[in-house]
């Protein structure tokens, strides 16, 4: 996500726009490195609190939300182009 959010275009000028990702639902089963490295990663409910604090600031319309089973890495790379501000509210490891 890190080299998404560098890579993107700058956003054209206009009202700003809002990327929130939180609460992610993070699989049981998870592979590879990830498992070795984060183990069983938990839940974060109060980042969907969070998530939702930051929106009101933004106008409706420019706000895209991912949440849950939505909130996943493809899903944030996907939504990241033309967005001024973005929000991530999830573990993070190196």
């Amino acid at each position: 996500v890190l080299a998404a959010v560098t890579a993107r275009a700058r956003p054209a000028p206009g009202p700003a726009s809002l990327l929130t990702a939180a609460d992610p639902a993070y699989p049981d089963d998870t592979a590879g490195a990830t498992r070795s490295a984060a183990g069983s990663l938990p839940r974060l409910p109060y980042t969907a609190v969070e998530s939702e604090t930051v929106r009101r600031f933004f106008p409706a319309e420019r706000v895209t939300a991912l949440l849950r089973d939505g909130a996943t890495e493809s899903a944030v790379t996907a939504a990241i182009r033309g967005k001024r501000y973005v929000h991530l509210a999830a573990h993070g490891f190196a």
